[in-house]
């Protein structure tokens, strides 16, 4: 059955750089290669969070993308694909029903 999920993506760095246009055009072709369409809020959301391993505290600024899709497979592939993207830890999604889970980077140890 199709669902909706919602991916957080972050605008910028956790060096606070704002990704350029392309690496958002990048991740838009991804969505819409991998589901055929998407919608962005381009709202900012706010995300407070602390590493566990070295106490840094990041303070993100990030935007929602909603996506449907009746494999749960794709979508975390796509949010592991975004966590290199844009070079982060770990990518929030809430799935429907919105039970939210964590996709971390498959090139950073965890």
């Amino acid at each position: 059955m199709t669902g909706r999920y919602e991916i957080l993506i972050p605008v910028a760095s956790n060096d606070g750089i704002q990704f350029d246009a392309g690496v958002v055009a990048g991740f838009d072709a991804l969505c819409l290669e991998a589901f055929g369409g998407f919608t962005h809020n381009p709202t900012q959301l706010r995300g407070v969070w602390r590493d566990a391993d070295t106490g840094i505290v990041y303070d993100e600024p990030m935007t929602m993308y909603f996506v449907y899709s009746d494999n749960v497979d794709t979508v975390i592939a796509v949010a592991s694909s975004a966590a290199t993207i844009f070079d982060q830890v770990a990518i929030s999604v809430t799935k429907p029903g919105g039970i939210s889970t964590l996709v971390y980077n498959p090139s950073l140890s965890k």
